[in-house]
């Protein structure tokens, strides 16, 4: 490899790395945009639009997403609520930018939307419900 392919893999691999995310990445990736809109607009609630992606390391079926209290958002790929599971993603990204008071949880079936509710709560924003 010359040093000129050298310096463009370097420069690459971060940006093939941020495309490469799994699908409760990409959740908490639209939380963080819509909380950072939210803090900069003169609304008090904000919804995010949520459209979730099979590929890469996302669900080809139903998923369900659950936004613990104060902790991980999970995503399970599995066709209902309490149904085996195909494979799971979590993460803990979000808590950067919004609080979670309580435990939401939504399935939705393949392709389906989440929508979630945001909320200035002082100079927090807050995840106050799923649809």
């Amino acid at each position: 490899m010359t040093p000129w392919m050298k310096g463009v893999a370097r420069f690459l691999a971060p940006i093939a790395l941020v495309a490469c995310t799994d699908a409760a990445t990409r959740v908490a990736y639209d939380i963080e945009a819509g909380a950072k809109k939210l803090r900069g607009s003169a609304a008090a609630t904000l919804t995010v639009d949520h459209a979730p992606e099979a590929t890469p390391e996302g669900c080809p079926g139903g998923y369900t997403l659950q936004l613990s209290k104060a902790s991980a958002l999970l995503v399970w790929c599995q066709d209902a609520i309490g149904a085996p599971s195909a494979s799971s993603h979590t993460t803990t990204y979000h808590l950067n930018y919004v609080i979670v008071p309580e435990t939401l949880v939504i399935h939705k079936e393949r392709g389906e939307h989440v929508l979630l509710e945001l909320t200035k709560q002082g100079d927090a924003v807050a995840v106050l419900g799923l649809r």
